[in-house]
């Protein structure tokens, strides 16, 4: 091959692999390719609400009432007829007390585990007062669920302790304790906690509107003592003594042993730094608060072995505030606090 021959050949090549530069180094923009999106579904709502007769049984009815779908699930009749029967109850109620009219509102609370639905009804009467119930169940069987069932754990005693507590500390606004049992309550679960509802006039003739009892999670503390732990008295009577670190600091007290006064000391922070709550003196059956001082059924007993403070467990239930025990299956002992 000639040399002029060389250099067309060469400048067709060049040529040739022009168009492939332009492609490889040219980086167009590419136009966006159009993808048919599928619409999502929005989920079927499974509540909606019905407006009642305006008139019934010789009473003005307005408000509005819940019902539940058939979306909700095969259970929804069932949880209806609980619904239904909480307003038919609280219009006969209403029609007994002679009242001119019955006014519903109602909302709803759903965790993972309970859905609750409150009825509020405003009896317009000679005293006119507000009533409040509720219908709680099972969002995947529609069971109808008790306080007991709702709650992990047992509450009504903690419940108990509590509304008794406020009730001493104001007893200008409240009846004397009532015997009203906390299981048959309204009440409603929601993700912060449980509260227990209460008609109007029911715990005071100075407090108006529904009372709430309001038991946060964050405020329940446990704690979990084995046989292992306890000590039992050799006096015939067989009681249970506690080691008291061991549990109070579960609760989240802080304990301490003063060497001064060779005492036990039981500390919080309420917010405003660390106070003393209680103190005692081993072999001394006096149990101390800034407020009292009280006997139980044996003395604080010291372990100089273990270096371990036992006190009897009605201490938990006498003395430490907002504090229950019980016994679970496996023969542990289970105290529960709340902190206010």
């Amino acid at each position: 091959m000639g040399f002029k021959q060389a250099i067309l050949a060469l400048l067709v090549f060049c040529l040739s692999l022009a168009p492939l530069a332009t492609v490889v180094y040219a980086n167009p923009i590419t136009p966006p390719v159009a993808v048919e999106e599928t619409p999502v579904e929005a989920p079927e709502p499974w509540l909606d609400n019905i407006r009642l007769p305006a008139r019934r049984e010789g009473l003005d009815i307005s408000g509005l009432v819940p019902i539940l779908l058939p979306a909700f699930g095969e259970a929804y009749y069932q949880v209806n007829t609980q619904i239904q029967d909480v307003i038919d109850t609280l219009i006969t109620d209403a029609r007994r007390a002679r009242a001119r009219g019955i006014a519903f509102e109602y909302e709803v609370f759903e965790t993972a585990t309970v859905v609750s639905i409150v009825v509020e009804a405003y009896v317009r009467s000679a005293i006119s007062r507000t009533l409040v119930r509720s219908i709680n169940f099972c969002p995947d069987t529609g069971d109808i669920l008790t306080i007991r069932e709702a709650v992990d754990t047992d509450i009504i005693p903690l419940a108990n302790l509590i509304l008794s507590e406020r009730m001493r500390r104001a007893p200008a606004y409240f009846y004397a304790l009532p015997s009203l049992s906390l299981e048959t309550q309204a009440f409603y679960v929601c993700e912060y906690g449980v509260t227990i509802l209460f008609d109007e006039f029911q715990l005071s003739a100075m407090v108006r509107g529904v009372v709430r009892l309001e038991l946060l999670n964050s405020r329940v503390l446990h704690a979990t003592v084995s046989q292992n732990y306890v000590w039992h008295t050799g006096n015939g009577y067989n009681l249970i003594m506690i080691p008291l670190r061991y549990a109070a600091e579960q609760l989240g007290y802080d304990v301490r042993w003063n060497a001064r006064d060779s005492s036990a000391e039981v500390w919080r922070d309420l917010g405003q730094g660390l106070q003393l709550l209680i103190w005692m003196t081993p072999n001394i059956n006096e149990y101390r608060t800034p407020t009292m001082v009280r006997s139980l059924e044996a003395a604080p007993y010291f372990n100089t072995t273990t270096n371990t403070t036992y006190v009897p467990i009605t201490f938990f239930e006498q003395i430490l505030p907002l504090s229950v025990y019980d016994i679970d299956e496996d023969g542990n002992f289970v105290f529960m606090a709340y902190v206010e």
